[in-house]
C-alpha cells in the first residue's frame, strides 16, 4: 500500500455538469510503511494534508523534512522490519510535495 499525492485545482468551465477538478501535478507515491515517520515529523498523519491549500503547508513541510534529515537513525527504528521505505525516502517524498506546494501555492493537496 502507498500514499499517492497530487495538487489539483477546481475550475468552473461553464459546463452544465458543474466545475471540474484538474490535476496540476502528480507528485507520485511512496510506501505507507513510513506513515509513522511522517506523523512524528509533521505532528499529524500525512493524510491530514488532504484538502489543504498547498501554500499553507510549506512551513510544516519545511520543518518535517528538517526533522527527518537531522535524525535518520532515530526514524529508521520506526520502519517495520522487512518493509519498504526509509527515513531518507520519507524525507525526499515530503521534499517533493514541498517543492510543488511552493511552485503551485493556490492548488489543493489530495492524498489517497
Amino acid at each position: 500500500m502507498s500514499y499517492d499525492t497530487r495538487l489539483t485545482v477546481t475550475v468552473n468551465t461553464g459546463a452544465a455538469d458543474g466545475p471540474v477538478t484538474l490535476t496540476v501535478v502528480d507528485v507520485g507515491n511512496y510506501t505507507s510503511s513510513v506513515a509513522p515517520l511522517w506523523e512524528k515529523a509533521l505532528g499529524f498523519p500525512l493524510h491530514d494534508l488532504n484538502g489543504r491549500t498547498a501554500g499553507d503547508v510549506v512551513a510544516e513541510l519545511n520543518a518535517a523534512v528538517a526533522k527527518l534529515e537531522r535524525d535518520p537513525a532515530g526514524y529508521r527504528a520506526m520502519v517495520p522490519p522487512g518493509s519498504w521505505g526509509s527515513p531518507e525516502g520519507a524525507a525526499q517524498y515530503l521534499h517533493r510535495i514541498r517543492v510543488h506546494c511552493i511552485l503551485h501555492p493556490k492548488t489543493t493537496i489530495e492524498v489517497d
